[in-house]
């Protein structure tokens, strides 16, 4: 017996085979191509997720944020714009950065979350901006590159809850960019737009240092076409805005920045950042190679950088055949940092190329695109590798800083630990890098309202009142009895509130300098209960720390202590004879 369907009878069949055995593939479909609509959405609120997660992680401040926290903290408004210095040693961030940072902690209290609130806010907005930057400029799937990589790259991640500038200079930087491509849309850029370029320039300089370098790029641009079009007006109103931009930047110099120019210790902490051999050199090719080889791997976060040049060179060559303007738009800043590094006036290294980043990623993104355009019947397979060497060593970072955290030192906890059983007349040791943190955190904690201080000395007006420390240098000497660590004593005066006010040094000699010898023990003198707070940025810190620690258990005995992550916290005693205590 035959049973004969009609056309509705076959759907239905047909229907009911698919809906009973493979009803998934409908739902992945659906949700693959919701994705593949709003694939821009979804990264992005991907970027702005790491970026909070990063920022409710409310991690403790380390060496690092710690100095900049304790000037913000214990400066008054009017101490910032007029650059009273508590910390000459220290590089000073841009002037609007600290009173933005001031307004934070003013309006939420003194505490990590306020200081790292415009960090984050910059940080999200400039991913919001880049992602309209990288709609304007690129393909579509060229742009979701670009923004997948600024979205979870480490390095953009990190310091977009960290209480320093670098969010802000990569903020301001694509906000330029953006606003400069706005202008090259026009057949004839309008006096107004020079005006305005002229306006945000000066201002911008003072919350952003590298942003000069990026408006120089601009200004360079704007003058070939103006020349080319030979339009006098243009000129001379761009003359005037470049001249607007150089007043502003020459009167920073003047107040902050040459100070760090001419700063011996803060060019040394970034030795090889800069060129130091002559410029016709083996030496100089051998540092170029070095320095952009790393560049591709912080900031840009690729595992392999020669598929990072690769991509990057083959970008270049894909906007110049298609659009010279904007070629040189994110071109020339990259040219600009390296002339700079290479006459010793700029570091090309790690978080100082932030501000970079958009440029490394559009190129990138422009050389992947080219790429696979020409693959022909490997398309797939090349699209699907390229991704794999792009994305595996970003992926796999956020992967694992989402799991474990970006804490680099729990300096809040270690120093709460010594508030809850610090006792009036206790002393306190500590290393160079656990200073910073000591400072701010006396502050927050309220524990610098509890350190009995001391009249040492008259400074301007009046009697100058400090707590007397001991501080262990950051390095090693060596004299005829071997190797030795050396500490001097110090006075670190806080004011009512138990904010930082500034440090007096003693001179090196042998009343206020010892010399501790490395594995062998030594007397320290009577202070009774003695603290030992150590805290570590670096290896180096934490080897120097492990002798510290050394020369204090060889003789002496701990009776409570603290231990975290980069930082630790511990009680001695020192007995005082008698006949001291009596003094």
């Amino acid at each position: 017996m035959h049973i004969r369907y009609g056309r509705a009878g076959i759907m239905k069949k047909h229907e009911k085979k698919f809906n009973g055995t493979e009803p998934w593939r409908t739902d992945l479909s659906r949700i693959c191509a919701h994705f593949s609509r709003y694939a821009e959405w979804w990264i992005l609120g991907l970027g702005v997720f790491l970026r909070l997660k990063h920022f409710f992680e409310n991690n403790s401040l380390w060496l690092d944020e710690s100095w900049v926290a304790a000037s913000a903290a214990s400066r008054s408004f009017g101490e910032i714009l007029f650059h009273r210095q508590i910390m000459p040693e220290f590089p000073e961030p841009p002037t609007v950065f600290f009173l933005i940072e001031k307004a934070f902690l003013s309006a939420f209290g003194n505490n990590e979350m306020a200081l790292r609130f415009f960090p984050l806010l910059a940080g999200i907005v400039g991913l919001g901006a880049f992602f309209f930057l990288s709609r304007k400029i690129l393909s579509r799937r060229d742009s979701l590159l670009a923004l997948t990589l600024f979205s979870i790259a480490e390095p953009l991640v990190y310091y977009s809850a960290e209480v320093k500038q670098y969010s802000s200079d990569l903020c301001a930087a694509v906000f330029l960019f953006l606003f400069a491509d706005h202008c090259l849309r026009f057949a004839r850029i309008r006096g107004r737009e020079i005006v305005f370029l002229a306006l945000i320039g000066a201002g911008v300089v003072w919350i952003s240092y590298p942003s000069i370098i990026v408006l120089l790029a601009i200004a360079l641009l704007f003058f070939i076409r103006f020349f080319v079009e030979r339009d006098r007006k243009l000129l001379g109103a761009l003359a005037a805005a470049v001249l607007c931009w150089f007043s502003s930047f020459w009167l920073l110099y003047k107040v902050s920045l040459g100070a760090m120019d001419s700063s011996a210790p803060l060019k040394g902490m970034w030795k090889g950042a800069m060129l130091a051999s002559s410029l016709v050199s083996f030496e100089t090719f051998s540092w170029l190679g070095r320095i952009l080889n790393a560049a591709f791997q912080d900031p840009l976060s690729f595992a392999w950088p020669v598929i990072g040049w690769a991509l990057f060179s083959l970008g270049v060559f894909s906007f110049w055949q298609n659009d010279r303007g904007r070629t040189i738009l994110f071109l020339l800043p990259v040219v600009i940092t390296l002339v700079a590094a290479m006459a010793g006036k700029y570091p090309f290294q790690g978080r100082m190329l932030l501000f970079l980043v958009p440029s490394g990623y559009i190129f990138i993104s422009s050389g992947f695109g080219f790429l696979v355009d020409r693959s022909g019947r490997w398309k797939r397979f090349a699209v699907g590798a390229l991704l794999v060497v792009i994305l595996i060593s970003p992926v796999s970072e956020a992967l694992a800083k989402f799991s474990q955290g970006r804490s680099r030192a729990d300096n809040r906890q270690a120093l709460q630990f010594l508030q809850d059983h610090f006792e009036a007349g206790d002393f306190i040791y500590m290393n160079t890098s656990a200073q910073p943190p000591f400072w701010y955190y006396a502050g927050s904690l309220g524990l610098g309202e509890m350190f009995p201080q001391q009249v040492f000395g008259v400074y301007k007006d009046g009697p100058q009142k400090a707590m007397k420390i001991g501080k262990f240098g950051r390095f090693t000497g060596e004299d005829e009895s071997g190797k030795f660590l050396a500490f001097r004593y110090e006075y670190n005066s806080f004011d009512d509130h138990g904010l930082f006010q500034g440090t007096f040094g003693f001179n090196y000699d042998k009343l206020n300098f010892g010399k501790v010898p490395v594995g062998g023990s030594y007397q320290y003198p009577a202070s009774g209960r003695t603290w030992l707070f150590l805290s570590a940025g670096d290896d180096y810190d934490n080897e120097l720390n492990a002798m510290i620690l050394d020369s204090f258990d060889q003789g002496l005995k701990r009776s409570l202590f603290y231990e975290g992550k980069n930082a630790a916290v511990y009680l001695y005693d020192i007995p005082v004879p008698s006949a001291e205590k009596g003094k």
